[in-house]
């Protein structure tokens, strides 16, 4: 048994043994989300004149198809919104 792969039994027997689980399929990971086709879309995060950060969604044409509408004071801010906007992929649409 290879060393990484008997420090895996190893930790989830002790798991096991403590009563953290109850069989060793407790302790894989979930599985990966299936990935959606590629789109050829990318996020671009920038500083504007300003020096607030922003971002833009491009399509694969290079158009532009949406942008962050607001300045964020931090990076991580601004990364954080582009989280958002992925999160709400299944967002309903709203029709009048």
């Amino acid at each position: 048994m290879k060393r990484r792969s008997f420090f895996k039994w190893l930790t989830a027997s002790s798991f096991l043994a403590a009563g953290c689980a109850t069989s060793h399929e407790e302790m894989l990971p979930p599985p990966a989300p299936k990935q959606a086709k590629a789109t050829g879309l990318k996020f671009s995060v920038y500083q504007d004149a300003k020096k607030e950060w922003r971002w833009r969604l491009i399509a694969r044409n290079g158009r532009v198809i949406a942008d962050s509408a607001e300045g964020y004071d931090t990076k991580a801010a601004c990364l954080n919104g582009i989280f958002l906007v992925k999160a709400s992929a299944n967002a309903p649409v709203l029709t009048s």
